[in-house]
């Protein structure tokens, strides 16, 4: 049973990456029909995220919800993918349905950012017994280098914002994300550092690694915005559908680990 289980682990690589190469396919072909892959973005982004609900909801279903520290994690994990699910979907609503444009700010807004919150209790429950870990000389560095690379990108970011023409609510939304993705990316980063070993580790790997792209996908993007070059079918956006399936893998992996300790 555990062969079985290795080889359809395997498999699971093997599909994801090819998803991967389609989708980069996708976008590099469809520069030279940017309104027909606008389209297509507006429209696969919220299935591939559809993909990640699905497989956080089968990992949640098989660890449960309360009894252990992993189960709240996953549970908290899983409610950031599925409120960023929702904005996916209310952003795709106002080109796909309403015809115009999605304004910024909008609910899909609302829902991404209160998306931040379940993620970085999850994140922060992770990460608690291992608080020693944290002191080392070594992560000390580490965390360090990661702050000062992440505060580096926020101001250059913030700096490119403030010189925008933009109402109050947009200008707070507009710093809200890039200070949250700074936050996340930090948090996330340096708690695979310390979860190096352990059953979880691979599956932590690609939930964070799903992370790291969808919120440097916000911060580029954010960036490209300010300065004009955004445009619907960004290559910017191959990240976000990226950073879905890496937290779609991740969650399988979770959810067949839990399913071999039980035999």
């Amino acid at each position: 049973m555990s062969r079985l289980l290795l080889v359809r682990g395997g498999s699971a690589y093997y599909i994801a990456l090819l998803a991967d190469l389609f989708l980069a396919g996708v976008f590099i072909f469809g520069q030279w029909q940017r309104s027909l892959l606008g389209f297509i973005s507006d429209l696969l982004s919220p299935i591939i995220a559809f993909v990640a609900v699905v497989s956080a909801v089968a990992a949640v279903a098989v660890i449960g919800v309360r009894g252990n520290r992993l189960a709240v994690v996953s549970f908290s994990l899983m409610l950031g993918v599925v409120l960023w699910f929702v904005s996916e979907v209310v952003w795709a609503i106002y080109p796909l349905i309403l015809g115009v444009s999605t304004p910024f700010p909008s609910v899909a807004d609302v829902f991404g950012l209160i998306g931040y919150a379940p993620i970085l209790i999850g994140l922060g429950l992770q990460a608690w017994p291992f608080g020693e870990n944290f002191r080392t000389k070594r992560m000390l560095s580490a965390i360090l280098v990661i702050i000062g690379g992440g505060l580096l990108a926020l101001i250059v970011l913030t700096q490119a914002i403030s010189s925008s023409q933009e109402g109050l609510l947009a200008l707070i939304v507009d710093y809200a994300y890039p200070i949250l993705d700074f936050v996340t990316l930090t948090v996330a980063v340096s708690v695979l550092l310390v979860l190096r070993r352990g059953t979880f580790w691979r599956p932590f790997l690609f939930l964070v690694l799903g992370l790291v792209l969808a919120v440097s996908a916000h911060m580029f993007s954010a960036w490209a915005t300010s300065n004009g070059s955004y445009y619907s079918g960004h290559p910017l956006e191959l990240l976000f559908d990226w950073g879905y399936l890496s937290a779609a893998l991740g969650f399988y992996l979770m959810r067949k680990k839990m399913e071999a300790r039980s035999l």
